[in-house]
């Protein structure tokens, strides 16, 4: 009895899968006897040789799929750590800009405090100031103690606690104002956005997460500055790109190493071991790069 290549091969199979402990020879000798044939050991190789090429490839496509479920196991599980770390993360930072946010406001107020003493001299606290401001023009007039104590609480300027959603880590220059018809220089605030940077304490990670995310080629730094407050402990850090065929930014080269082209980073920074706070408002890098307009910024960072 005669059979094509494919039946005998197909037959083969079945018998092996069923019989798995038979050897090559009983093989051989168990598929002739139940169809009839008279294969020859030549022929029987031929088929066998094929049948477990055929089945070692099909193993390796099973460890390749298998090895494909075990990656894409481990790269969620990955994600799931990230995304619990970005959870503890947010969380930590929020109670930093809150913390952050209580500290900007009570070194506001003690700013003012100090400015209305000098301003009014005597013992001024905040137990003692009205900010009710509301008077009747009729109202006899108070004594001297009384009225240096009304025009104080008349100086005194609204104490407006920061929220967290107005402190950032990181804010944009932008080198285009939003507004063709008003030169730069003009309107300030419209070329300042905020950006947190995640990557905020390690220059080399600043510096990657700048590139990425602002789509620069390179990034180094450009400038450093201090505020109109006089404060020496910590400076403004400014990374930018250096990009020759940007426009030129008025804004930045009010406060970097020369003419700036292109958008650039600013954040604050100090000295190793020193107390830099890290979050701060649009209002102050504005009311800082403002007070550039007239003063040179390497005669104030001498």
């Amino acid at each position: 009895m005669s059979s094509s290549s494919s039946e005998i091969a197909a037959k083969l199979k079945i018998l092996r899968s069923e019989n798995p402990e038979l050897g090559k020879k009983k093989l051989l000798a168990q598929l002739n006897s139940d169809n009839g044939w008279k294969l020859m050991s030549k022929e029987f190789r031929q088929h066998m040789s094929a049948i477990e090429a055929e089945e070692e490839e099909e193993g390796e496509k099973a460890k390749k799929e298998e090895g494909r479920e075990r990656v894409k196991k481990e790269e969620e599980r990955e994600k799931g750590r990230e995304e619990e770390a970005r959870q503890k993360n947010d969380t930590g930072f929020n109670e930093k800009i809150a913390n952050e946010g209580a500290r900007v406001n009570n070194q506001k107020a003690e700013e003012s405090l100090r400015a209305l003493k000098e301003k009014w001299g005597g013992d001024i606290s905040f137990g003692k100031l009205s900010y009710d401001s509301d008077s009747d023009d009729d109202t006899p007039a108070p004594s001297s103690a009384t009225s240096k104590q009304d025009k104080a609480s008349k100086a005194t300027p609204s104490l407006k606690k920061p929220e967290p959603a107005d402190l950032h880590n990181c804010y944009i220059i932008r080198a285009t104002p939003t507004s063709t018809t008003t030169p730069s220089l003009i309107d300030i605030p419209s070329q300042i956005t905020p950006l947190h940077l995640r990557s905020y304490g390690s220059e080399i990670s600043e510096q990657r997460e700048s590139k990425t995310r602002l789509g620069w080629k390179t990034v180094t730094e450009v400038g450093k500055f201090y505020d109109s407050l006089g404060s020496d402990s910590w400076y403004y850090y400014i990374y930018g790109s250096r990009d020759a065929s940007k426009p030129i930014n008025d804004v930045a080269s009010l406060v970097c190493y020369g003419q700036i082209r292109g958008d650039v980073a600013v954040i604050r920074s100090g000295p190793a071991g020193g107390e830099t706070p890290e979050v701060f408002t649009k209002e102050d890098l504005c009311r800082d790069v403002e007070f550039y307009k007239e003063r040179s910024r390497e005669k104030v960072f001498a």
